[in-house]
C-alpha cells in the first residue's frame, strides 16, 4: 500500500510539470505604445521550443528560435508572432501588437538619467539586496493591469534572496511611458558538488541502474544485472549497493548508497515578508536530514527558479507592490545526488493595502471616521489647531500646507471628535496610513479638516448634495436647509456667501447670527422669515421680498425673541397690503439700516406690538395708498439720527398708541395729497396714553404726484 501511495505522489509531480506554453509565460513585451524598445522574456518549459518573428510572419518558417531573453531593437509598430511546438509536435500561435515611439527626454538631471538608462537597458539586471531607483516624478506598477499605481521610490529585494525570476515594469509620468524587465538574480551563486552513481532517481520513486558493468543489490536482496527502472518505496530508508563481480563470494569492494525517506518541503514567512522554504526530514529518519540540500529542478517550468548551487534554505522576496503568487518546485539534493521535486504554492505579498479613506461630517461636533481594505489596521495622527477667521481661509493655505502632524496611533475607535478651540473656525490635518496582516504599509492618506461648532455657510454655488454639511468646504445651498440644521442647537453664526434665494417660510428658533459680506436674501411669493422665541442678528445682508399674491402680506416676524439688523437693506413689494417687520412681545433693533416698501394699498415698514424698538441712523421708505412707516401698540421705540418718508395718498411716519417714544435728531419726509397737507396731518400721531420725550426733529413736505 505504501508503494502505491508513493507512486500516485510521484505521478502527481510530474503532472505538474505538463503546463504547455501559454500566454501568462510571455513575461514581455506587452501590447501598447512605450518610449523604449521591448525585450523578449518568456517563460519556457523543458521540451517545448519557441519561435519568434518580428514583422508577424510565421515564425516557423521566417522566423527565429528562442533560446532566451534579448532586446527586440524595433521602433514603430510592430507585430510580434510567437509559435511554440510542444514535444508532441503540436503548435500554439500568440501575438503581441505594440508601438514603440522616441520621446524627448526632459527633467532634472535625476530623471533623465534613470530614462536614459532604461532606454538604453530595458532588460536590466538587479542583483538581490541592491537599491533600484524610481525618481518621485514618476508612477509605476508591476501587475500588467495597472489597477494599483504607485509613487516612484527606492526599490530592493533582500539579500537573502536566491532564486531568479523576470518582473516586467510599467513607468509613467502621464507623457511618458515605459515598460522594462529586471531580471532578479541573488548576490551569489553556491557551487552544486554532484555525486556520479551506476543508477539515476526518476523523481523519487523511479529507480534506473545504468551501467551493464555492475551488479546491483536493493536492502541487501539479490544481485542482479537487470537494467529495467523499478519503484521503489521512498517512506522508508533504502541502501543501493554495487559491484563489477556478481560472484557473492568474491574479495571485491562493494560500493553503496542510502536513500533516505522523501522529507517534506515547509515554509515560514520572515519578518519583512519574505518566504523562506527548508526541508523537514521525515519522522522514521534519523541522520541523513544534515545531507538534504534545495537546488534546481531539471525541469523547472514555474516562473520562480532557483539559483545555481545547492542550499540549506531558499528565501524568495518580492518589490514593494509586488504580489508574488506561483506554484514553487523545489528541487530536493541528497548527498549531491538529484532525488526529485517537492512543490509549494509561494506566496510573497508585497502589495501595500488601499490608503484608508478618511472622511469628516460635521453636526455638533467634527467626527473624524477612517475605513480600509478588510483586515488592515489603521493608524492615524493630527497636527496642532490653528485657528483662523473663515474670511482668511485663502491665505491661510500655505500654513495648512506646512502643518505637521505628529505621532501615530491606531484607529481602535471607529471614529474621533475633534472640536474647535474657540468660536473661530480651527483648521486640523489628519494623515492615516493602514497596514495589513502581511505588514504591508499603505501610502499616506491626508485630510484636512475645519472644526466648527459655532459657524455654519451658505453657498448657493454648492453643489456636493452628499457631502453637504454646513461646513465652509461643504456648506448649505439654501437658507432653509442652513436653518433646519441650526434649529435645536447652541448659539451658531451663520454666513451667507452670494445671493441666496428663499423659496419656502424659514423659521428661526435658537440664537444665531446671521452675516453676510454684502450677500442677498431673495424670498419669493409666500415665503417669509421668522423668529421665534429666538436672539438674533442679521449683518451686512441686502433682504428682499417680491411678491404679487395680494393674500401674502408679511415679510418678517419676531415673537417673544430679539432681533438686530445691523449695515442691512431691507425691501418689500407687495400686491396689496404689506407690512415689512413685525414684532410681538420681543425686542427689535436698527443700526445704520434701510428699510422700504411699496404696496398699492396699505404700506408698513414696522409695527410692534407689547415690543421695544432701537433705531440709530435709518432710512425708511412707504409707498403707497396709505402709508405708516412705524406703527406702535403699547411699545416703545427709540430713534435717532433717521430719515423716514412716505409717499402717499394718506400716511404717517409714526403711530402710536399707549406707547413711549423718543424721537431725536430725525428727519421726516412726506409726500401727500395737497387737500391732506392742508388740513395740517402729523407726522408723528399719538394717542393720550403715548409719553413723548421726542425734541429736534425735523418735518418736510412735499407734493404727492400722480395720487
Amino acid at each position: 500500500m505504501r508503494k502505491i501511495l508513493s507512486f500516485i505522489v510521484c505521478l502527481f509531480l510530474n503532472l505538474c510539470f505538463i503546463y504547455g506554453f501559454s500566454e501568462r509565460d510571455i513575461i514581455s513585451p506587452v501590447s501598447g505604445t512605450w518610449n523604449n524598445v521591448q525585450p523578449l522574456v518568456l517563460n519556457v518549459e523543458d521540451g517545448t521550443e519557441i519561435y519568434y518573428s518580428i514583422t508577424g510572419t510565421d515564425p516557423l518558417r521566417f522566423g527565429f528560435a528562442y533560446d532566451g531573453p534579448i532586446v527586440l531593437r524595433q521602433k514603430g509598430n510592430v507585430s510580434l508572432a510567437i509559435t511554440a511546438v510542444d514535444e508532441k509536435g503540436e503548435r500554439k500561435d500568440f501575438t503581441v501588437a505594440y508601438t514603440v515611439k522616441d520621446a524627448a527626454v526632459a527633467g532634472t538631471e535625476n530623471i533623465a538619467a534613470f530614462v536614459q538608462d532604461i532606454i538604453a537597458h530595458p532588460l536590466k539586471r538587479y542583483v538581490s539586496g541592491s537599491v533600484f531607483s524610481i525618481p518621485e516624478h514618476f508612477n509605476y506598477y508591476i501587475d500588467e493591469t495597472g489597477e494599483r499605481i504607485f509613487s516612484g521610490t527606492d526599490l530592493h529585494i533582500s539579500e537573502k534572496n536566491n532564486v531568479e525570476r523576470f518582473v516586467p515594469f510599467t513607468v509613467t509620468d502621464g507623457s511618458l511611458y515605459l515598460h522594462f524587465v529586471l531580471q532578479i538574480v541573488p548576490q551569489q551563486n553556491s557551487i552544486l558538488h554532484s555525486k556520479k552513481l551506476p543508477f539515476s532517481i526518476d523523481n523519487w520513486n523511479i529507480i534506473s541502474f545504468s551501467s551493464a558493468k555492475y551488479v546491483y543489490s536493493v536492502d541487501d536482496g539479490a544481485w542482479s544485472s537487470d537494467l529495467t527502472a523499478f519503484l521503489l518505496d521512498r517512506l522508508t530508508v533504502h541502501t543501493i549497493r554495487w559491484k563489477t563481480n556478481a560472484d557473492s563470494d568474491s574479495d571485491e569492494e562493494i560500493f553503496s548508497y542510502t536513500l533516505p525517506p522523501m522529507p517534506q518541503l515547509v515554509s515560514s514567512v520572515e519578518p519583512y515578508g519574505q518566504v523562506t522554504f527548508s526541508l523537514m526530514p521525515a519522522p522514521n529518519d534519523i541522520g541523513n536530514s544534515m545531507n538534504y540540500k534545495i537546488g534546481k529542478v531539471p525541469q523547472n517550468l514555474s516562473l520562480i527558479r532557483i539559483a545555481d548551487g545547492l542550499y540549506d534554505s531558499i528565501t524568495i522576496d518580492a518589490f514593494s507592490g509586488e504580489e508574488l503568487t506561483s506554484s514553487f518546485f523545489a528541487g530536493v539534493y541528497y548527498d549531491g545526488v538529484y532525488q526529485g521535486a517537492l512543490q509549494q504554492q509561494v506566496i510573497v505579498d508585497r502589495l501595500p493595502p488601499l490608503p484608508p479613506v478618511l472622511s469628516a461630517s460635521q453636526k455638533k461636533h467634527t467626527v473624524l471616521c477612517a475605513d480600509a481594505e478588510e483586515g488592515a489596521v489603521i493608524f492615524y495622527s493630527v497636527s496642532d489647531p490653528i485657528e483662523f477667521d473663515a474670511e482668511d481661509i485663502a491665505s491661510m493655505e500655505p500654513r495648512f500646507a506646512d502643518a505637521r502632524t505628529g505621532e501615530f496611533f491606531e484607529f481602535s475607535k471607529g471614529k474621533i471628535t475633534l472640536s474647535s478651540v474657540s468660536e473661530q473656525p480651527t483648521f486640523y490635518k489628519v494623515q492615516a496610513y493602514a497596514v495589513d496582516r502581511a505588514g504591508n504599509k499603505s501610502e499616506l492618506s491626508e485630510l484636512r479638516i475645519v472644526a466648527d461648532e459655532y459657524n455654519i455657510y451658505v453657498n448657493p454655488l454648492s453643489l456636493t448634495s452628499d457631502e453637504r454639511d454646513g461646513s465652509y468646504v461643504h456648506p448649505f445651498s439654501t437658507l432653509e436647509e442652513a436653518v433646519a440644521a441650526m434649529n435645536g442647537m447652541p448659539h451658531k453664526r451663520l454666513h451667507i456667501i452670494g445671493n441666496i434665494s428663499v423659496q419656502a417660510p424659514v423659521s428661526i428658533t435658537t440664537d444665531c447670527d446671521i452675516v453676510g459680506k454684502n450677500s442677498s436674501l431673495l424670498f419669493s411669493e409666500r415665503a417669509y422669515l421668522s423668529v421665534q422665541k429666538a436672539s438674533v442678528s442679521i449683518k451686512n445682508c441686502a433682504l428682499s421680498k417680491k411678491s404679487f399674491d395680494k393674500d401674502d402680506r408679511q415679510f418678517i416676524t419676531v415673537a417673544t425673541g430679539s432681533l438686530l439688523f445691523e449695515d442691512c437693506q431691507i425691501s418689500g413689494l407687495f400686491a396689496s397690503d404689506g407690512t415689512l417687520v413685525q414684532s410681538f412681545s420681543s425686542a427689535l433693533a436698527f443700526d445704520n439700516a434701510s428699510l422700504t416698501i411699496h404696496a398699492s394699498s396699505y404700506s408698513c415698514n414696522i409695527k410692534a406690538v407689547d415690543s421695544s424698538i432701537t433705531a440709530t441712523d435709518v432710512r425708511v421708505v412707504a409707498v403707497g395708498h396709505t402709508c405708516v412707516n412705524v406703527s406702535l401698540s403699547n411699545s416703545s421705540c427709540a430713534m435717532s439720527g433717521g430719515v423716514t418718508d412716505i409717499s402717499a395718498h394718506i400716511g404717517r411716519s409714526f403711530e402710536c398708541v399707549m406707547s413711549h417714544i423718543e424721537l431725536e435728531h430725525n428727519t421726516f419726509k412726506a409726500s401727500l395729497d395737497a387737500s391732506l397737507k392742508r388740513q395740517g396731518l402729523e407726522a408723528v400721531w399719538k394717542d393720550a396714553d403715548t409719553i413723548d420725550y421726542s425734541h429736534d426733529n425735523a418735518v418736510l413736505y412735499g407734493d404727492c404726484k400722480g395720487r
